[in-house]
């Protein structure tokens, strides 16, 4: 298991503190510090030029994941041989919004079945599902080596390309619930 921080408009002393949290953890872990300002698509790309683990994950800093998460979707990778594991979630607010998205991510497709990336993708469209954030999906490394993808820099929303290229170029879509 490799964790690679790649650090964008990070502060050192916010580094150090992670470094101190991560450094438990009894794998490989790769900081990669990247030039403030430089943008979210250059932090990921940067990170998937060193990735050489089996399997990618993006968690920004506004983003949370229950504790087995990654490990449930790496046994369905590994279980199902697939490209990219996908699942349903939950939005969290830590302030006092109202909760008018509490649905905008609300899937419908079966769970715990493979699916091909383009039928799935053509699905997703017809019920208004396809949601292109990046911390929604977990890929197969070699899926990403294989196929040249990145991150298009200077733009916002950088993950709905990629993901949209992604998905559906992938001959096996895990969904887990």
């Amino acid at each position: 298991f490799e964790v690679i921080l790649a650090c964008n408009q990070i502060k050192k002393k916010e580094e150090s503190e992670l470094a101190k949290l991560l450094a438990s953890y009894e794998g490989t872990l790769d900081i990669q510090r990247i030039e403030t300002q430089a943008g979210v698509a250059k932090a990921r790309n940067a990170a998937l030029d060193v990735a050489k683990g089996e399997y990618v994950y993006f968690l920004d800093s506004d983003d949370y994941i229950s504790n087995d998460m990654i490990k449930k979707c790496y046994e369905a990778a590994i279980s199902t041989d697939s490209d990219i594991v996908t699942f349903k979630t939950k939005p969290f607010f830590d302030d006092d919004s109202d909760g008018l998205i509490m649905q905008k991510y609300t899937r419908t497709m079966s769970a715990s079945k493979t699916y091909n990336g383009k039928e799935l993708f053509s699905y997703m469209v017809k019920h208004n599902e396809f949601y292109p954030s990046i911390w929604l999906h977990f890929y197969k490394n070699e899926f990403y080596k294989n196929n040249n993808f990145s991150f298009i820099e200077g733009i916002i929303y950088e993950d709905t390309p990629f993901s949209y290229k992604a998905i559906n170029s992938a001959e096996k879509v895990f969904f887990i619930d």
